[in-house]
């Protein structure tokens, strides 16, 4: 091994759920009530939660001759979890990979980066509304595969 390689990485292991929830309302696509009213929501897995998540992220730094080159690679998993404790629109289990090479000369205020986000294309959501009255349910999602390039000048 070296000292330029650095691997990280975290799981998550989770089982939530409601042991008691009087009052919960249930609402239809709409926003309407459901009858006949509210329910015990009882055993119903608590919003926002996943049972299961994990990454895994390495980087590398490569000194040579004509400057330094860093790598970076992360991956991300959720296994997916409601949005509510309605238990009815859900967020689908995900793999997020993000990664970047970027390069700054010997001696110079300039570096460069090539970095691509959700290399995948995963289609997974930012935000998730069940039954939102008026409007009912919305979800807006994240922003597909994005790649770039990045120009950093350093002054003093």
């Amino acid at each position: 091994m070296t000292g330029r390689l650095k691997i990280s990485g975290g799981l998550s292991l989770m089982d939530g759920h409601f042991t008691d929830y009087p009052g919960l309302l249930l609402r239809d696509t709409l926003g309407n009530p459901i009858p006949p009213g509210p329910i015990n929501g009882r055993g119903r897995e608590s919003p926002r939660l996943p049972k299961f998540s994990g990454n895994l992220s390495a980087s590398y730094n490569l000194p040579t001759s004509v400057g330094e080159f860093d790598s970076t690679i992360g991956i991300n998993y959720e296994n997916g979890y409601y949005w509510e404790a309605d238990n009815r629109l859900r967020q689908p289990a995900h793999t997020i990979v993000n990664s970047s090479v970027s390069w700054t000369p010997n001696d110079g205020p300039v570096s460069i980066k090539i970095w691509g986000k959700n290399l995948l294309n995963e289609y997974y959501f930012a935000i998730g509304n069940a039954g939102a009255f008026p409007v009912g349910d919305n979800q807006v999602p994240n922003p597909p595969r994005t790649y770039g390039v990045t120009l950093t000048y350093r002054y003093n």
